[in-house]
């Protein structure tokens, strides 16, 4: 709907407000972007660090089914200072590997100082391979701030692009 002007509705429920016309239900969300499926896409999965289990979306196989998986980890920059996001990233990759996804990579970054971006965006041009990219991750997980960060960072390198 996105793509052709359309508003999509917000999801109402699990402790928001349970909605009116404007909202549908998780479920409902669900069977709507079910067809990805069977679609061929790239899927960006968008998880935040500083709440990490409770932004995964655990039934993100729903949509992505065989797709593969970038898996984007947002707001690093959160960290103490002194974090070791080698040891970050080898905490994540076995927490995904836990949950048997088809994920091809996984990247720390930071939406507002930009660390990651661009190893985001070289991969997507690199795996995108004619399909659709769809990003995916919970309310507040950082979706427009990743995408603005991309878009940024692409204009940056490439004005005319």
């Amino acid at each position: 709907l996105l793509s052709h002007g359309h508003m999509i509705t917000a999801v109402g429920g699990h402790g928001g407000y349970p909605g009116g016309k404007q909202f549908v239900s998780a479920d409902q969300l669900r069977d709507k972007l079910s067809y990805l499926r069977h679609e061929k896409a790239l899927i960006i999965k968008l998880v935040d660090i500083v709440d990490f289990n409770g932004s995964f979306l655990a039934r993100v196989r729903d949509f992505a089914g065989a797709n593969p998986i970038i898996l984007v980890i947002t707001k690093v920059d959160l960290l103490p200072r002194d974090t070791d996001l080698n040891c970050i990233g080898d905490w994540v990759v076995e927490a995904v590997v836990k949950k048997k996804l088809n994920v091809l990579s996984v990247h720390l970054t930071s939406s507002k100082s930009l660390v990651g971006v661009t190893g985001v965006i070289s991969e997507i041009q690199q795996e995108k391979k004619g399909r659709d990219v769809y990003i995916l991750g919970s309310a507040n997980v950082g979706k427009s701030a990743f995408i603005s960060a991309m878009l940024r960072t692409i204009a940056y390198k490439d004005p005319v692009a």
